[in-house]
């Protein structure tokens, strides 16, 4: 005769988010300097914006001089509305570039390839802006700093071990 009458033992169901997963590897130091880099140029944007805003008399008195020099036979109004028109694209491109690097710079910590194309298309729409701002804003030379921390970011987000590190997260973006 059987003695044992204890019940076979349950089986065990653990709920899925306490299941053990595997690790991820360790981000690389170029990664991190990358996502720096790209926060460095966003705060130097968002400076040369707050420049801009504090001498606006200035600035808008040096586009609308430009426009005059270009286009002489053009009626005041028009060359105050293209100047209007033109500190409005210089403040409000500049801040929502510098918004777009410093969110997608630290996105770029959560090994997402997409963010890594997004901030591709950031730099090359920030030359083209910084082209514009550089001629009227009171520091150009913020907008070089900016220009040359988001370059250096860029060429740090696409060394080798950073490929290595985005791509062992397999196929998703």
């Amino acid at each position: 005769m059987n003695r044992n009458l204890a019940p076979p033992p349950r089986p065990r169901h653990e709920p899925p988010w306490l299941e053990p997963r595997e690790v991820a590897p360790a981000r690389p130091r170029a990664v991190n300097v990358s996502a720096m880099l790209w926060l460095t140029a966003a705060v130097a944007g968002l400076a040369t914006i707050g420049l801009t805003l504090a001498e606006l008399d200035q600035v808008r008195e040096t586009i609308v001089t430009e426009v005059t020099r270009r286009f002489p036979n053009e009626s005041p109004a028009t060359k105050d509305r293209v100047g209007s028109a033109a500190l409005g694209v210089i403040v409000a491109g500049g801040a929502l570039i510098s918004l777009l690097q410093a969110g997608f710079g630290l996105a770029l910590r959560s090994r997402r390839r997409a963010f890594r194309v997004a901030l591709v298309l950031v730099w090359l729409i920030s030359l083209g802006h910084g082209l514009v701002a550089a001629a009227a804003v009171p520091q150009p030379a913020l907008v070089g700093a900016a220009a040359a921390a988001a370059f250096a970011g860029l060429v740090w987000m696409f060394l080798p071990t950073s490929n290595q590190w985005f791509a062992s997260r397999g196929g998703s973006w």
